[in-house]
């Protein structure tokens, strides 16, 4: 006897509780493994600020401390974690913690393409597909790269991916509830991260098409899904930032300072945005070339302008998923039956098509950079399975179509992967684990209580930590962009006040250094008199230094000591 209809969401639901554990148990237990053979993450932006951001956040000393770098305010509340991840616990416990917490990444991948399978398809071709999918995330460059390390993006990726899913559900039984936690978790993500509002974007107007798309005349219904989304964003996101937000708007009157001063016109620089030009393709046939040029080596293409991302990666997931959202269009659009009403696979690929679509429009024009596209990387491969196995998918050949699916989307996975470790230098760092991580001792530096550090070279923010609280920190010359009269004379205070000054430097040119802090600032550094200290990281030399107390120039902004 058949069973009822309203019990399959339930028969769905166990069956999710059955597999659930399983996979996270197996997921985790993978990245650790992998995350043992690559070894200790030592990237440049935990060196420069990563590490530093969280110790001055848990001090109170974000404003007094700031190395003034254009990340010396960025992501308090996930640096504090990393600091005291960094601070309790060995580098080895550090990276399969933070490998653990990743493989909930590829845990959600798993369940959203289970979950994308759940009409059409039996068990055992869901199971395959989802582990294929699952497996293809993992090696993709950025995941891979960022295994057991602090870059924060596929850390990030869960609560993303984990809102994709309700979005889905929410879809299908017509409940506000999923968009609720949808939103909630996306703001979540944003709080801790502001590169992930690419995806809160996307979201919210893949809502609205794919309602206009399976019911143009209930717009109210339309519009309420899409704003209860955005209402619970905006309450998570001011739940994670808001209090630091309101920081930042009592110091600088900008609470993202120093990103779209443009907009809030802090008196603390000159009303200008800043991003990184380098990414950005040069023109209209770059933007719609640039998923294709990820398929091959990332390179310099004029003397400031680069592809990707710092390290060199192939991959052809970013030009396969675009090319099929037509595809998937057109597909969604043949399958409206004569009463012009969608199978629910329907909408949900028609939603997830247009999720990926604007995330990929609003990720070019906002970055254009391949780290911050992650949770479309990550996802691309379910999206890639399921959208080819639907769209290949005939009656009489249906299992030999999936089958296709799955190898194709293997061979592209493969094909990535072998492209990318062909290459040379394709991680952001790594050391073997060792006793201490940077390989410093806590009191190494008590000889310095009570002094002034100033951080004259990058990334040199991982040292901080290790010196006395009593000491203070500067770092110049300033590297804000714009910065006005105002901010430099505040900031520099601490430089007339200074008794005991250091100098710290991690760079070979020495006398370039040494001209430019006589001419801007009126520091004298005794290089004749520097200890050298040999960290996991690099060398590093800690110099005595004095000031004049007349005749200064005038404050300038300086260019960047190398």
């Amino acid at each position: 006897m058949q069973a009822p209809a309203s019990t399959a969401p339930n028969s769905q639901k166990s069956r999710y509780l059955f597999l659930a554990p399983a996979v996270i148990f197996i997921n985790a237990a993978l990245l650790c493994g992998i995350s043992l053979r690559l070894g200790a993450d030592l990237n440049w932006d935990l060196l420069n600020y990563h590490f530093l951001n969280g110790y001055l956040w848990l001090n109170g000393k974000i404003f007094s401390d700031s190395i003034c770098t254009v990340q010396s305010y960025l992501d308090p509340l996930l640096n504090s974690f990393y600091y005291i991840l960094i601070d309790h616990f060995s580098p080895l416990a550090v990276n399969l913690i933070i490998a653990s917490l990743q493989s909930l990444s590829l845990s959600a991948v798993w369940l959203l393409c289970f979950r994308m399978t759940e009409h059409g398809f039996g068990m055992f071709q869901r199971i395959m597909l989802s582990s294929i999918a699952t497996l293809a995330a993992l090696i993709s460059p950025v995941f891979w790269s960022e295994i057991g390390g602090t870059m924060g993006d596929t850390l990030l990726d869960t609560p993303i991916i984990i809102a994709l899913w309700c979005i889905l559900e929410g879809l299908r039984d017509r409940r506000l509830l999923f968009f609720g936690i949808a939103g909630a978790l996306v703001g979540f993500a944003c709080g801790l991260k502001f590169t992930n509002m690419v995806y809160a974007l996307a979201v919210a107007g893949a809502l609205i098409l794919t309602g206009i798309f399976e019911s143009p005349s209930k717009i109210r219904g339309i519009l309420l899904n899409a704003f209860v989304f955005s209402a619970y964003s905006a309450v998570a996101f001011l739940a994670t930032y808001g209090y630091f937000g309101w920081q930042m708007w009592s110091h600088f009157r900008n609470p993202i300072f120093p990103y779209f001063n443009n907009i809030f016109h802090s008196p603390f620089m000159a009303p200008r945005a800043i991003h990184d030009g380098r990414w950005f393709p040069v023109d209209f046939a770059g933007y719609l070339a640039l998923p294709f040029r990820l398929a091959f080596v990332h390179h310099h293409t004029t003397g400031n302008h680069l592809v990707g991302m710092e390290i060199p990666f192939r991959t052809l997931f970013p030009a396969l998923v675009l090319i099929l959202v037509p595809a998937v269009y057109f597909w969604a659009y043949a399958k409206r039956s004569s009463t012009c009403r969608f199978k629910p696979s329907v909408i949900e690929m028609y939603f997830l098509a247009t999720f990926v679509l604007l995330s990929f429009i609003v990720w070019e024009k906002m970055f254009s950079y391949y780290r911050y596209f992650s949770a479309i990387e990550t996802i691309a491969p379910a999206f890639s399975l399921v959208s080819l196995a639907r769209l290949l998918s005939w009656r009489r050949m249906r299992s030999a179509s999936i089958a296709g699916a799955a190898l194709f989307v293997a061979l592209i996975a493969g094909g990535s992967l072998y492209g990318t470790h062909a290459l040379a230098d394709t991680n952001w760092g790594r050391e073997q684990f060792g006793r201490t991580y940077f390989g410093i001792n806590k009191g190494e530096f008590g000889k310095y209580e009570n002094s002034l550090l100033i951080l004259g070279t990058v990334p040199l923010g991982f040292m901080v930590p290790y010196f006395p609280d009593t000491d203070q920190v500067i770092g110049i010359p300033e590297r804000i962009p714009y910065l006005t009269t105002r901010f430099q004379k505040n900031y520099l205070k601490k430089l007339s006040k200074a008794k005991d000054i250091y100098y710290l430097s991690s760079s070979p040119n020495i006398e370039r250094h040494k001209l430019l802090l006589a001419e801007m600032y009126g520091i004298h550094v005794d290089f004749q008199r520097c200890e050298k200290y040999h960290t996991a990281a690099l060398a590093v030399a800690i110099c005595p230094a004095s000031r004049r107390s007349s005749g200064l120039p005038p404050l300038a902004e300086g260019p960047d000591l190398k």
